[in-house]
């Protein structure tokens, strides 16, 4: 009965190990082509240097400031846009590079979206069906679904709203997890917002917040509660790993029985 408890421990350790997925999800880059923007927009994912305006001439950039500070692909440009113009920019699509073009709009925008709300959660039974980054081509072997209220805001339409998602922490701050996540329709009207990879195998209390073109940040979302289900399944699918086979545990107790087997009267004379 030890050994067979050891055994269970050891898979269930297994189970609970975190396990990137081999494929990558990149999201898409903002503002999208098309889009009409702010003055002030915040740029994501675009080449640094790719910035025109309608004649050619190169637009400075600087890094954004916090909190889009923590990832260098974020940045703004140097000095307002001028308003009711056209701005071309190349986009970083992976390994390659895409032509587009953006107008503004009349103002700067300094007004954050609507807290959006976080209806339910649940664990994506296909985690493909909701690829989170269309145009990255993501594949990934689990995924993690909140149901969303889609947040609202003055000048960027809903569609071009940005969410991040952030855990809860004992001191009531909040670490962000997840940026730049996109919302999904489903069949019945409502959105999704699919988070690649899982949850890093921490239940616990997640908040959903919003952010526009400009990168005026929403409050955050009523706490959504993320607990373990029965059997301890939800604890390896947050993992980003696939439940534990049952092989591993079979091949243990095969081999413990080997060994009480020989370990006999008989075999401790002959030694």
């Amino acid at each position: 009965m030890k050994s067979l408890a050891i055994a269970v421990w050891l898979v269930a350790g297994i189970a609970r190990a975190t396990q990137p997925s081999d494929l990558s999800c990149e999201p898409e880059p903002s503002p999208p082509p098309g889009a009409t923007v702010p003055l002030n927009p915040l740029l994501f994912d675009l080449d640094a240097e790719s910035l025109t305006d309608s004649s050619g001439n190169p637009i400075a950039t600087s890094p954004a400031p916090p909190p889009w500070d923590l990832d260098a692909r974020y940045r703004v440009p140097v000095q307002p846009l001028e308003p009711s113009s056209s701005y071309a920019i190349t986009y970083q699509l992976g390994v390659t590079t895409a032509s587009g073009t953006f107008v503004t709009g009349a103002t700067n925008d300094t007004q954050a979206p609507t807290a959006p709300g976080a209806l339910w959660h649940a664990h994506a039974d296909n985690a493909n069906q909701f690829a989170p980054y269309q145009s990255g081509g993501c594949a990934t072997d689990e995924a993690e679904l909140f149901g969303l209220q889609p947040s609202a805001d003055d000048l960027t339409p809903q569609a071009d709203l940005r969410y991040n998602l952030s855990l809860v922490l004992a001191d009531g701050g909040s670490s962000m997890l997840f940026n730049e996540l996109s919302p999904q329709a489903l069949g019945d009207g409502g959105f999704v917002i699919a988070v690649p990879y899982g949850l890093e195998g921490l239940p616990g209390d997640y908040v959903l917040q919003a952010r526009d073109l400009a990168g005026n940040l929403s409050a955050p979302s009523a706490v959504q509660k993320v607990e373990i289900g029965p059997g301890c399944t939800f604890a390896s699918s947050t993992t980003g790993r696939r439940e534990a086979s049952l092989w591993p545990l079979l091949l243990i107790v095969f081999l413990g029985r080997r060994r009480s087997a020989r370990a006999t009267p008989l075999d401790s004379r002959v030694r």
